[in-house]
């Protein structure tokens, strides 16, 4: 039953003395008080992290790692319960003219740790789902750090109450209202709630006496204790960041799923290995991870357990693309394996959308087993959808031009010429010889025979005018109009190594006319007319 009544300009409270049930069970409550804060604490140091990971990766996913994780009814509730009880422990120890002080100061510690928590989970549900703020993030992650150093003192002092270090100088042993407990201090009590600043800081001046004896009393379990603390909260901090939520980079040697990962090269394009776009508005990731087994068995790899962020979106690779960048590498194909005690550079492709050009990527490695942490990478993307030119030569010269790491092809141009009719040879055999035979090709109308004759280094024809209608195109200006085409063979079946093209009959008419060769960026420019 609780009455309120106003006196003057204050007001009176009406409340049932408490004071049995707080001496009963102090001890019992400073230990909820404890383990409340310790949860406190390491859900503090959880969010640290968690910010810290955001600021080293620029991307906030609710998919990945969501804000709810940290500041949710669990965390909120620890936080408000440390609050009350507290409160009440202060109230009930002020009253009874006991050092409350400490008390206080959780309350503080607790109230400003709620506030933290609520203006984190209204800057990542509100701001951070929309754009990253470098500035923003590093305030926040300063004042998340700042903190969490309060805690440790009020864990300390906590733990002195809790196996009644100090108990003594709380007069409760000898305090014969507190040691029997009676009707009276069930009764009803009048309280008067004022603000005397002098009494304040007597009581400040008080217990940090009571502080300097409780201490000297007990230096070494204190200083124990000290220790104790410093050592759980350094382990899980370093646990927590270095081990378990680790921001690796590349070149970094991950291990998941019984094989090691190092993400070596990463690039974006929006263009094929030709260098035709793909398709309108979307680029492609291409990850190039090399892969060790150093098991005695093949381990098989999935492409299921590969995440990445693009800001704040989120992607999964897929094998559809990868005809447009055999170019590369070896690409992921489904039931791959990497042989046992082996390594193996593997790529995978993602398709995104255009990214901005501040964009930052994090690549995610999770099996979604239980207990099996997401291993984080932050990528750097070499983007290679620009043109670079990398050789330009006149008729006659040699040019090479690179496929992959494995083939190349070196070839001159000779006898170059525009014409509207072209002898050849070829061969039609029969039974027992292959007779050969001479013929006249002409060109269609409006069209003009683009004849040259090559020669290779090495390669057969085949290949060769494959490697011409696949990575080559014709351009040429007239009245200052530059046009280009793609190659079009009027011969296939012929003797000889030369090159019968189809072409515009208004090409004869051009000042400048080339070759050239697009291989991923690269280009390779074979002048025939003009500079």
């Amino acid at each position: 039953m609780k009455k309120n009544r106003r006196v003057g300009g204050g007001r009176n409270v009406i409340l049932r003395k408490p004071y049995a049930f707080l001496i009963r069970n102090f001890k019992k409550i400073n230990i909820v008080l404890l383990a409340l804060v310790i949860f406190v604490l390491w859900k503090e140091l959880e969010l640290y992290q968690f910010i810290k990971d955001y600021i080293a990766t620029g991307v906030y996913s609710t998919q990945l790692d969501s804000i709810g994780n940290y500041v949710n009814i669990f965390s909120v509730g620890a936080i408000v319960l440390i609050a009350i009880i507290s409160a009440i422990l202060a109230y009930l120890l002020k009253y009874k003219d006991k050092p409350f002080i400490s008390y206080v100061i959780i309350l503080g510690v607790s109230v400003i740790t709620l506030i933290l928590f609520i203006y984190n989970y209204y800057y990542f549900t509100m701001t951070a789902a929309q754009e990253f703020d470098l500035v923003s993030a590093l305030m926040i992650r300063d004042l998340s750090f700042i903190a969490t150093i309060p805690h440790y003192p009020v864990i300390l002092l906590l733990l002195i109450r809790s196996i009644g270090l100090d108990l003594k100088r709380f007069g409760f042993g000898e305090d014969k209202e507190f040691a029997e407990i009676n009707d009276e201090d069930r009764e009803e009590v009048e309280v008067e709630i004022t603000f005397d600043k002098d009494r304040y800081i007597r009581m400040i001046r008080k217990n940090l006496r009571y502080l300097k004896y409780t201490f000297l009393e007990h230096k070494f379990s204190i200083s124990a204790l000290i220790v104790l603390v410093v050592l759980l909260a350094s382990f899980n901090v370093y646990h927590y960041a270095f081990v378990v939520n680790k921001v690796y980079s590349m070149g970094e040697n991950v291990s998941a799923n019984g094989l090691n990962f190092q993400v070596e090269n990463a690039y974006i394009t929006n263009r094929d290995y030709t260098g035709n776009q793909i398709a309108k508005s979307k680029y492609y990731f291409i990850l190039d991870v090399k892969i060790t087994n150093n098991q005695s068995s093949d381990v098989p790899i999935s492409n299921e357990y590969f995440f990445l962020y693009v800001d704040n979106q989120q992607y999964t690779p897929s094998e559809r693309f990868n005809l447009y960048f055999s170019d590369i590498g070896t690409l992921y194909s489904s039931g791959k394996k990497i042989k046992a005690t082996s390594s193996e550079n593997v790529l995978f492709v993602f398709e995104i959308d255009a990214p901005k050009e501040n964009s930052n990527f994090l690549l995610t490695y999770r099996t979604g087993q239980f207990n099996d942490a997401a291993k984080r990478i932050r990528v750097q993307v070499r983007d290679i959808s620009k043109f670079i030119e990398k050789a330009n030569v006149s008729l006659g010269e040699e040019l090479t031009v690179p496929i992959n790491l494995e083939k190349e092809w070196t070839f001159s141009l000779s006898n170059f010429a525009l014409t509207n009719a072209m002898d050849y040879r070829y061969e039609q055999c029969n039974a027992k010889t292959c007779p050969i035979y001479e013929a006249t090709l002409e060109s269609k109308e409006n069209q003009v025979i683009f004849y040259a004759k090559y020669k290779l280094k090495e390669g057969s024809k085949k290949d060769f005018l494959d490697f011409l209608k696949t990575y080559g195109k014709i351009r040429y200006t007239i009245n200052g109009e530059t046009k280009e085409m793609n190659i079009s063979y009027l011969l296939t079946n012929y003797r000889g190594d030369h090159l019968f093209i189809a072409a515009p009959s208004e090409m004869v008419n051009a000042t400048n006319i080339e070759l050239y060769f697009t291989v991923r960026t690269y280009q390779y420019f074979y002048q025939l007319k003009g500079e």
